[in-house]
């Protein structure tokens, strides 16, 4: 497949993902409402029935999460270039993550500025650091530096995960222990919109991506 039917390609799955999630947004909404209100009606439940009641209100609410993920995959291919500091990138990646964020150890180039798409790096790096999170051990941190290198943006994610399959991004998506496995196709996507790129290390038992979009300095 060359470049091009790949990217055409991506276009066409995100276009679709986004689709299905839209569609399926609402009912898991009303899905989300109902059991909030059942567990305010069954205080006096049966202590099983109440740790069975919060499983399915966790699995909802991973699900939710996952959706809004997708329903975000379509920003990878619309590149608005514009004056971005590192700051304001790395901003908006952690919002997604919510309380896994505060697993994220940090080294960023504060101050930084260059021209390249805000939303577009953000989603990316977020995805990548998403799939770090889900591939690594439990609870255990995930590394993110992030700079400009001579004119492009480059952000690395580490981990102490398993490495990286040789399918990691081709075909589109893959799946590992625990999750589906979105974050390196992504990114994948996002790079090449930028004309940049993707690599993938593994070395002293450290899993690294290596994302850089070439932009202009600011």
């Amino acid at each position: 497949m060359s470049g091009d039917e790949s990217e055409a390609s991506l276009r066409l799955v995100a276009k679709s993902f986004s689709a299905v999630g839209h569609e399926l947004a609402g009912p898991l909404q009303t899905a989300l409402n109902a059991l909030f209100l059942l567990e305010r009606k069954t205080a006096q439940a049966p202590p099983e029935f109440t740790t069975s009641l919060r499983t399915l209100e966790a699995a909802m609410d991973t699900l939710r999460t996952r959706l809004d993920r997708v329903l975000r995959l379509p920003q990878a291919f619309f590149v608005t270039r514009q004056d971005t500091s590192v700051d304001e990138v790395i901003d908006l990646a952690l919002q997604p993550l919510g309380a896994d964020a505060k697993r994220v150890v940090l080294e960023v180039a504060r101050g930084r500025r260059l021209s390249i798409d805000p939303r577009g790096a953000a989603l990316a790096v977020s995805e990548l650091l998403a799939n770090a999170l889900e591939a690594g051990p439990p609870g255990a941190p995930v590394s993110l530096a992030a700079g400009v290198e001579g004119h492009a943006f480059v952000a690395r994610v580490g981990n102490g995960g398993p490495g990286f399959p040789v399918q990691a991004i081709d075909p589109f998506f893959t799946r590992h222990a625990r999750t589906l496995g979105l974050g390196l196709p992504v990114a994948k996507a996002v790079a090449l919109a930028h004309g940049g790129h993707l690599q993938l290390d593994d070395a002293a038992g450290t899993s690294v991506a290596t994302l850089t979009l070439p932009g202009d300095p600011a």
